[in-house]
């Protein structure tokens, strides 16, 4: 329960956070406002140059990066991973239940982004900047509400929790690691057993599956000598397992960055681009930016249907769905180039859709593969990644945009298509190198074990590699000498 209630506090310190972020995107708005309010005629899209004081464009700034702090917030998805880890109790069921948390969640957010660009574009055509700073600010101010009456309501839960804690810590008992994967091992070997793509590879599933099951007497034996104490690490607490961010994790997040790349130039010089180039009014490149956001809402909903799931993973599994999406976004900037009207307006609905996905996919792979306690961690790195990549972009599209309309872009595509073949590589050689490990802890051929494995997606294969891994630690220089006595006096 010490574990729980831990998660719990922790769970307690988002939910405050939350508040005090959003609080902070409702004082940027009304930074916001105030700004525009101050001014002798309302802001609005023009080709005129627009003079401001130095502390109203402070004021801007603050405002702006108040409401932009937000919203990394919300998309760091941390609540997510803790309500994973609370509400399930074996390792399948965590990354089942991460997996569906992650999509729910960024498909509101992609529904919420439609409906803002839409009603941006409206309510900016007729009432400016202070018309839209005034719907963010009731927007931020409704989200407080909601926030303290779901924190008020979940303190009842709370305490539940902890009674029940209390009244049942003789009858509980404390989860062991090892124990825990017992049930991913089944689930290994039942896939195994029913792939039909190992009907001629008979000799290497009795291989692999007589490894696993020979592997569950001693896994007892250790599981009793760590719960005792008489047997373990000192560097580890009892019964723990130890947790490391594998490599392919850190390139993970820092491919946030660069698919952050494609949205930070179109967010910042987007509406320049069709204002200044095909003269479009304000509420029709909202309306275009809306949609974009749109079809990437309807993807990822479509995503939450397991049979929807199954037919994309066995047409591309992961992580090859991912490098297609960074190869469709690339291609879409480079259409920039073009200047003409209905393939860029195309290319860009695409990209906005595909960016969806990609950060959906991201953050599934990532909430996935990495444990809850790196999680937070990682996920703000990620999210750090996302910015500098976002923010960069922005910053250098103006001064490119000079130059020619669609530069930005094209250098935005060049660097999502180069990083797409840096991470094929990256996926490629972690691929090899867990068949490898994995393949030589069961005494099987590295080539024999990659063709049983031709369909596993990174995910699982990451979730199996770790589970696997664990039950095969390096024995102590003291456990190899009794098992050479015990060889000679045999």
């Amino acid at each position: 329960m010490r574990g729980v209630s831990k998660s719990i506090q922790k769970k307690g310190n988002l939910q405050k956070r939350s508040v005090y972020l959003t609080f902070g995107a409702l004082v940027g708005y009304t930074l916001v406002t105030w700004v525009d309010l101050s001014q002798d005629s309302p802001l609005e899209a023009s080709r005129d140059a627009v003079h401001l004081e130095t502390r109203f464009v402070v004021a801007l700034l603050v405002g702006f990066g108040l409401v932009g702090l937000s919203e990394i917030y919300t998309c760091m998805q941390w609540m997510c991973k803790h309500w994973a880890f609370l509400a399930t109790d074996t390792i399948e069921k965590k990354v089942d239940y991460c997996r569906l948390c992650f999509k729910q969640q960024y498909c509101i957010v992609n529904l919420g982004a439609a409906v803002a660009f839409f009603l941006g574009g409206l309510v900016f055509n007729k009432f400016a900047l202070r018309g839209v700073a005034i719907v963010g600010a009731c927007d931020a101010l409704i989200v407080i509400v909601l926030l303290v009456l779901y924190i008020k309501l979940d303190e009842t839960v709370k305490t539940r929790m902890g009674r029940a804690g209390a009244d049942s810590s003789d009858h509980v008992e404390a989860i062991d690691p090892v124990k825990a994967t017992d049930s991913m091992q089944a689930n290994i070997v039942d896939s195994m057993m029913a792939d039909d793509s190992m009907k001629s590879t008979d000799s290497i599933k009795v291989l692999i599956v007589d490894a696993i099951k020979a592997d569950v007497s001693k896994k007892a034996t250790d599981s009793t000598k760590a719960r005792t104490g008489r047997e373990h690490s000192p560097n580890l607490h009892e019964g723990e397992v130890p947790k490391k961010v594998p490599w392919i994790g850190w390139l993970i997040a820092v491919t946030f960055g660069f698919e952050a790349a494609s949205i930070g130039v179109l967010l910042s010089i987007g509406p320049l681009f069709w204002f200044d180039n095909f003269e479009l009014d304000v509420f029709y490149i909202g309306l275009l930016m809306s949609l974009g956001e749109f079809v990437g809402f309807v993807e990822t909903f479509c995503e939450l249907n397991s049979h929807v799931v199954n037919i994309k993973r066995w047409l591309f599994p992961n992580p090859w769905a991912l490098i297609i999406l960074l190869g469709v976004i690339g291609v879409c900037d480079l259409t920039y180039m073009s200047l003409s009207f209905w393939p860029v307006a195309v290319a860009q609905i695409i990209m906005q859709g595909c960016n969806g996905m990609c950060v959906s996919l991201l953050t599934e792979i990532q909430g996935s593969i990495i444990d809850a306690d790196h999680y937070q961690y990682v996920a703000g790195v990620s999210q750090v990644v996302r910015r500098v990549g976002n923010v960069g972009m922005a910053a250098l599209a103006p001064i490119m945009y000079m130059v020619h309309p669609g530069l930005p872009f094209l250098i935005a595509g060049i660097l999502t298509l180069v990083w797409m073949v840096v991470l094929s590589m990256a996926f490629v050689r972690r691929r090899k190198e867990i068949e490898q490990q994995v393949a030589e802890k069961w005494g099987i051929e590295s080539d024999q074990f990659a063709r049983v494995k031709a369909r596993r997606s990174f995910i699982a294969g990451e979730c199996e590699a770790a589970t696997i891994m664990q039950q095969f630690q390096p024995q102590e220089p003291q456990e190899q000498q009794e098992q050479q006595d015990q060889q000679q006096q045999q």
